[in-house]
Formats: structure tokens, C-alpha cells, sequence
């Protein structure tokens, strides 16, 4: 079996550099290990001892970093990430204050900084050769969302290198992909379920509607709904995808353990979950599946919402699945928010701009518009307010 060693691993990007320059060993013990200074004694104020004092005898500098690091912090590191995160959240609730144009000029700069997307066929054949290939162009749902040959996913069950391409990366813990097409010419719910399969996927989100409306504002197609494919209430134990798949012609099933959730009668964005089950030739696994309900195309979703459903979903390490319809704009808006969740972190704009980008490295156009990038902040803030 094929491994894709970047898929799982984490980058250490904010780790902080070497210590530069000499060390001064005085600084770094901290004051209260002195005792009060002995009145009769001025010379042995705790600011004039030596290292020799503290240490019993001089050493080179090299073993004085060394003996000092074993002195106890008298604060907490959890106080500390804790001063350290109500910086981060001031920063962003400043941030939230600004203009729609800081937003566009911060998409602006992120686009000088990410791979081009391709405006003809001889520059997708040219700049992203893996997702142009004959088999590979029937299963992109859009022509000009093409995924990086970083951290691409690849179909471990189908050896010949022409028909193991799927519109998806790796993404920190996640894989992020567009919407499976299914049709009289191809059919890619096998794939993203293949995928699930071998991955061990145990949450697939969904961020997107059926049917919506495109750039033109015409309704199309979003997504296939795997899920649910006669649009009729599914009960538990129904089977709403079945396919014998691969080379040796596998059994790959999808049901439902539970009833189709009840709709609200309003259209108002909400998520729902439902417990599905996946087997390949008998052997089964569970999976949730997530719905944000109602969050438009090219539009930003609810923070309160969006913020709930993630700190639900990281309730546990888990393996998780993200999909609207391209995989970019809602999956990826979704995909940063999450990943720092899942981490309990509160990061700062340095490090939010770095997260976009090093997805971007992979899926060039996620967090597609100004609200999508300023509804991250939105979400960040109110998980953590």
C-alpha cells in the first residue's frame, strides 16, 4: 500500500528560533529564587552575585543554558498561552473593526504569493500536469479548479497511475475536495468514497446544497447528494450508494444508521449530522455525515454557526472529509477555521495569512472572496468570546 507521507504530518511553522548572542546567566534566573537581601550584608544584594554563587563554580556558557533551563518557570505555561491567546484575540477583534478593502488587499497580496490558476488549456496541461491528463479533466467538476501536485491524494486501490487521480489534497489531518460528480459518463462518489475508505476518514463535512445558483445565477448542480440520492427521507438501514469498484470488482455500500434529520421550515443556515455506515466487501466502518445547511456560493456562512459545528466536531482527534462544491471557497474557509480549533489555539493575522497561503500551495483559489476570509476572524472570535 502506497503511503502519502505529507498527507497526516503537521508543519512545526511557528517554533521559535535559536538563541543568538552571548547569554547573560543573571537574566535568566528568575527574582524570587533570591532571598531577602541580608541588611548587614549590602555586597550580597541578589542583582551583584555571581554565577559561581548560584552555580557553585564558573562554567562555560554552554552549561550555564543548560543548568539554567532546569530552574522552574514561576509562571504556568498555561498562563502563559493564556496571556498569549487574549493578545491574539485583541488582534482580531481590532481586525474586525477595518474596512471591506483591508480584506480585498489582504486576498490581493495572498494571490501574488499563490500558484496561478490556469485561464487556458495549454496552461493546465503546463502547470498542472497530474489534474490535466485525459482521465483526470472528466473528473474535475470545474476546468479552472485544479488541485497542486501538493499533497495531492491519490486512489491506493487503483495501481495504474491514469485512473488514480482525485480532485482532492491533504490538508493538516484533513483532506479537503470538490463535490463528486455522478453521471451517465463518470461517476466520482466511488472515488471520494475509496478515498474515505483507505484514508479511514470518520467525518465527511458537507458545505454546500445540491443545487444552487453559479456565477451567472443560474442553477446548477453543486454536488451529487451521495448522501440522500432520490431527495426522499432516508430511514435508518436504507442503502443510498452501492457499486462494485477496482480491478477485482469490490463491493463498496453506503447507508444510513439513522433517519434523514428533520429540516427547519425556515431556510436558515444550521448543520445537521447523521450516522452512516461504509463497508467494502463486507467490512464496515462508521462515518458522520455533517451538513452546513444554506451557506450560498461565494457568500460567508454564519459565524455562530460555522464556530458551534467545529468545536463539536474536534470534540475528539478525528479524521475529517471537506467538501462544498469547488472545494475551495466554503472548504477552505472551513479548513482554516478548523484546523485551529482542532490545535485550541487562537492564532494572530501572521499566522492566519500563513495557514491560507500553505493551503493555497495546494488548492490555489481557497477562501475565495473578502467575507470568506473575514468570516475566519468572525468564527475565531466567537469561540472564543
Amino acid at each position: 500500500m502506497r503511503v502519502n507521507e505529507d498527507g497526516w504530518r503537521s508543519d512545526s511553522r511557528y517554533l521559535a528560533g535559536p538563541v543568538e548572542g552571548p547569554i547573560d546567566p543573571m537574566e535568566l534566573i528568575p527574582r524570587w529564587l533570591f532571598p531577602s537581601p541580608d541588611p548587614d550584608s549590602p555586597s550580597r544584594s541578589p542583582l551583584k552575585r555571581s554565577a559561581s554563587d548560584l552555580f557553585g563554580d564558573e562554567k562555560s556558557p554552554q552549561t550555564l543554558r543548560t543548568s539554567a533551563s532546569k530552574v522552574p518557570c514561576p509562571f504556568p505555561k498555561q498562563s502563559l498561552k493564556r496571556s498569549q491567546d487574549n493578545l491574539h484575540l485583541a488582534e482580531l477583534r481590532e481586525i474586525l473593526l477595518k474596512p471591506r478593502g483591508f480584506f480585498e488587499t489582504l486576498l490581493q497580496s495572498m494571490k501574488l504569493q499563490t500558484p496561478p490558476v490556469p485561464s487556458s488549456e495549454l496552461e493546465r496541461d503546463v502547470l498542472y500536469p497530474e489534474a490535466s491528463t485525459a482521465q483526470a479533466k472528466k473528473r474535475n467538476r470545474y476546468p479552472e479548479v485544479l488541485p497542486t501536485k501538493e499533497g495531492l491524494v491519490r486512489l491506493q486501490m487503483r495501481s495504474d497511475p491514469s485512473t488514480d487521480y482525485i480532485n482532492a489534497n491533504f490538508f493538516e489531518g484533513m483532506i479537503i475536495t470538490q463535490g463528486p460528480i455522478c453521471n451517465e459518463k463518470i461517476d466520482t462518489v466511488q472515488d471520494m468514497l475509496l478515498v474515505a475508505w483507505e484514508q479511514e476518514i470518520e467525518e465527511i463535512v458537507v458545505l454546500t446544497e445540491p443545487l444552487g445558483l453559479n456565477s451567472k445565477g443560474q442553477l446548477a448542480e453543486k454536488t451529487f447528494p451521495y448522501w440522500n440520492p432520490t431527495g426522499k427521507k432516508c430511514l435508518a438501514n436504507d442503502v443510498v450508494y452501492d457499486k462494485r469498484v477496482g480491478p477485482e470488482g469490490k463491493h463498496l455500500q453506503l447507508r444510513v444508521l439513522t433517519d434523514t434529520p428533520e429540516e427547519k421550515t425556515t431556510p436558515e443556515e444550521h448543520y445537521t449530522i447523521q450516522d452512516m455506515e461504509l463497508s467494502l466487501d463486507g467490512k464496515q466502518r462508521k462515518i458522520r455525515l455533517w451538513r452546513y445547511r444554506f451557506w450560498d456560493d461565494y457568500k460567508a456562512g454564519k459565524p455562530n454557526v460555522l464556530g458551534e459545528m467545529c468545536c463539536q466536531l474536534n470534540q475528539k482527534p478525528t479524521r475529517v472529509m471537506g467538501h462544498c462544491s469547488a472545494g475551495v471557497g466554503r472548504a477552505g474557509t472551513f479548513a482554516i477555521i478548523n484546523y485551529f480549533v482542532s490545535r485550541q489555539e487562537i492564532p494572530n493575522l501572521d499566522q492566519i495569512i500563513s495557514m491560507i497561503l500553505h493551503l493555497r500551495q495546494r488548492r490555489p483559489l481557497a477562501v475565495m472572496t473578502w467575507d470568506q476570509l473575514k468570516l475566519i476572524f468572525q468564527t475565531l472570535v466567537e469561540i472564543n468570546s
